[in-house]
């Protein structure tokens, strides 16, 4: 069986060397405690990425490190001012530390999110279309 290839450009970190794919694995099966200390190693090799910390930052909130989540989602909030995620951690982070500075975060996150269109297309999609009125799939998907 040949060993699966990932792309170069989106595998390696700034070292060259792969990524360690054991924390979005754990994370995706919400072992959050497990994945942290994975997402600090990857984001100590690549401190740059506002990503990494999205994701560290997410999975501290969710562990109950909500002290580790705010520092890490204010940090890559310097990078990324109006990135949603880190926003909505940062938030949700400052909520159970009962902090005041929790509704200011968390309209800064409403103000910031993607809006939630969804069901719109849906519903103007299956008045145009009987096929997509009668779709069941959760996902509204047209090629």
């Amino acid at each position: 069986m040949p060993q699966r290839r990932y792309p170069s450009n989106s595998s390696t970190m700034k070292s060259g060397k792969p990524p360690d794919w054991s924390a979005r694995a754990l994370a995706k099966v919400w072992r959050w405690e497990q994945a942290v200390p994975h997402l600090e190693r990857a984001l100590s090799a690549s401190p740059g990425s506002p990503e990494l910390a999205a994701e560290l930052a997410t999975a501290c909130g969710s562990a109950g490190m909500h002290r580790r989540a705010l520092e890490v989602s204010a940090a890559a909030l310097a990078l990324r001012p109006r990135d949603a995620a880190l926003l909505r951690t940062q938030a949700l982070a400052l909520q159970a530390l009962e902090d005041l500075r929790a509704d200011a975060a968390l309209e800064a996150y409403v103000v910031h999110r993607k809006p939630d269109d969804q069901p719109h297309l849906a519903s103007a999609c299956g008045e145009r279309d009987p096929a997509c009125a009668r779709e069941r799939v959760p996902v509204h998907v047209h090629e």
